[in-house]
């Protein structure tokens, strides 16, 4: 609310001075909404055409759209056990479910660096797409001296279990149930440090970490499903 009424005044938008902090401390306080297609529809010559809404940010924001071909189904979990993890900390939850009666819950405590970590590697040669749906209201701190401070559901990715990436941190309050989507293994275009890693095998993990301070409800994750490309 006090960034929408700052950008307001004639010095914002006349200098750029929000988007010069942005881009200067090199990150988002808070991240740009993941666009959702609004409307899809096909053209007169094959063609397709689609609206979805644009995201409020300090600095630009790039969409890229990917096109894949023949996706197959080769892995789908409905958040019924952890047959297909290794587990610490998280359980089955009846709190909520986006289907079904249960989903997984990270847990609410102070101090929690609980995991589910996929027991077997995916097979993906030619890249995929990770989609599940998360329902988080997680806890949100000011500290003079540090910041903000948060409790933060990590969604990560090796080719070998041993270094991770991140590709995404689930955390604010998003208390209705929202799919999410992401490129198995990244492009390694977007990052150098992928570019000798890239894998045609992947492994997930979900990593949930909590501070000393109270906590909001915690994260819960459903329909876990990873696509394969041809």
């Amino acid at each position: 609310a006090s960034v929408a009424s700052y950008m307001t005044l004639n010095f914002a938008g006349e200098s750029g001075w929000l988007q010069f902090l942005n881009r200067y401390f090199g990150a988002d306080d808070v991240k740009p909404e993941q666009p959702v297609i609004a409307q899809p529809r096909q053209g007169n010559r094959s063609d397709v055409r689609l609206w979805w809404n644009s995201c409020f940010d300090l600095a630009p924001v790039r969409y890229d759209l990917h096109e894949a071909t023949r996706p197959e189904e080769v892995f789908r979990d409905n958040s019924d056990d952890f047959s297909n993890w290794i587990n610490l900390g998280w359980t089955t939850s009846t709190q909520q479910a986006h289907s079904g009666q249960t989903s997984f819950f990270s847990g609410s405590a102070n101090n929690l660096a609980n995991f589910i970590e996929s027991a077997e590697p995916l097979s993906l040669p030619e890249g995929g797409l990770l989609s599940f749906y998360a329902w988080y209201a997680t806890q949100e701190d000011w500290e003079s001296l540090a910041g903000f401070t948060r409790d933060i559901c990590y969604v990560e990715w090796s080719p070998d279990r041993g270094a991770w990436y991140a590709l995404d941190s689930l955390y604010g309050d998003n208390r209705s149930w929202h799919e999410r989507r992401y490129l198995l293994p990244p492009p390694v275009t977007r990052n150098s440090q992928l570019a000798t890693r890239n894998s045609s095998l992947v492994y997930l993990r979900f990593r949930y970490v909590s501070g000393a301070s109270l906590n909001e409800q915690g994260v819960f994750l459903d329909d876990i499903k990873v696509y394969a490309f041809d």
